[in-house]
């Protein structure tokens, strides 16, 4: 990564704990054009700690507009990732051209 990087987290779809599907039938519904989408949890937790960590990442761009669904419990732990990663000295934004209640509870993470 070069210097002033910034990590854009933008799911689409459900947040989920685990895909509803396996990834033999992910794989044939994307090929068909029906893919599900769905962004697990773990990925954007993992992405946002080591992005704080990062010397070459100095911010965060978040664009929950097109998060289709997640739980409130979710919302919490990635809301408690953004603090924490905001708290290692670096930006967060948030941008989306509306937002729903779980969009705009992400965003009040954001600087």
């Amino acid at each position: 990564l070069e210097e002033k990087t910034a990590l854009v987290i933008a799911p689409r779809g459900a947040i989920v704990e685990q895909y509803s599907a396996d990834p033999a039938d992910r794989a044939i519904s994307k090929a068909l054009g029906d893919e599900v989408m769905e962004t697990q949890l773990r990925d954007i937790l993992r992405a946002l700690d080591a992005a704080a960590t990062d010397p070459n990442i100095d911010r965060v761009v978040l664009m929950p507009d097109q998060i289709a669904s997640m739980g409130l419990a979710t919302a919490r732990e990635i809301g408690l990732a953004l603090d924490a990663f905001r708290k290692s000295g670096k930006e967060v934004i948030a941008y989306g051209y509306g937002y729903e209640q779980r969009g705009y509870y992400l965003a009040a993470h954001a600087d």
